[in-house]
């Protein structure tokens, strides 16, 4: 994603962890702030520019002004539930045996509920 049309708003999250920059294109991104990067590719919320962002609270959400003022996003920035809503999507998944089977002697992977 190229970050382009310049930095409109800025927000830190309540506990300063994250820093979230909204941009001319549309596009929200967040920074993490102690390793002083970007966290992922960013997510265009608007056609147009983001003139306005708050987070939650809790920091589990960020809300985001579109700069005709007509328009509010509420984006999701839970870390946790976005691995809890790829498991859900990504079920079902292997089970240990069918990972042996095809995987070998790789590492099972853990990410998601294993129950089965």
């Amino acid at each position: 994603m190229s970050l382009g049309e310049g930095v409109f708003s800025t927000a830190f999250s309540p506990d300063g962890k994250w820093l979230a920059s909204g941009h001319g294109n549309g596009y929200v991104v967040l920074w993490d702030v102690e390793r002083g990067r970007q966290f992922g590719s960013g997510l265009r919320v608007f056609a147009g520019g983001v003139s306005s962002l708050a987070f939650s609270a809790d920091g589990k959400r960020l809300i985001a002004a579109e700069h005709s003022g007509q328009n509010l996003a509420v984006v999701n920035v839970n870390p946790e539930s976005w691995i809890e809503r790829v498991c859900q999507v990504a079920q079902p998944t292997l089970s240990r045996q069918e990972w042996k089977r095809f995987m070998g002697d790789q590492k099972y992977p853990t990410t998601c509920d294993d129950s089965r």
